[in-house]
């Protein structure tokens, strides 16, 4: 066999790979840093969620109120907020209202709902049957209000 076709490529030993040790190592900082990212992801999600609802809730009592102003349907339009759904009606109540004309906009279950939870608009006029304020507070104990007026203005 000739020398020069048996030459021994040596590595040093610290070329090789990762030790266990450093396996390890970089698997619970991964872990850690996952670990504490969590509870930030989940308040800002919350906090997200929160501020969709009451935004979609404006939206829906602004549209409500622009379909009573032009009287679509010849009739009140209103806005009610529950626990999982914000529904915007064609009718005197969401109870007695007609269901042909329903939208439905789905918000966070989690959410919890206080104060006015129904608003009505008169047809024609725009103007809000019952004032008041909707609260809406999230698993983190944040809270948005969301006030109508007697002239139907909307705030939040």
């Amino acid at each position: 066999m000739n020398k020069q076709s048996c030459i021994a490529i040596r590595t040093s030993p610290l070329s090789r790979g990762f030790s266990i040790l450093e396996m390890l190592l970089s698997i619970s900082i991964i872990a850690l840093i996952g670990a504490l990212a969590t509870p930030v992801f989940q308040s800002f999600q919350n906090r997200s969620d929160l501020n969709v609802a009451v935004g979609a809730l404006a939206q829906n009592a602004r549209r409500a109120q622009v379909l009573a102003l032009g009287n679509t349907h010849e009739t009140n339009w209103g806005v009610s907020v529950s626990n999982g759904e914000i529904l915007m009606f064609s009718g005197t109540s969401s109870t007695t209202r007609n269901s042909q004309y329903d939208e439905i906009f789905a918000i966070s279950p989690s959410l919890t709902i206080t104060g006015q939870s129904e608003f009505i608009f008169n047809k024609t006029t725009g103007l809000v049957s019952a004032t008041g304020t909707v609260t809406l507070t999230s698993v983190n104990n944040e809270s948005r209000n969301l006030s109508i007026n007697r002239k139907g203005i909307i705030d939040y």
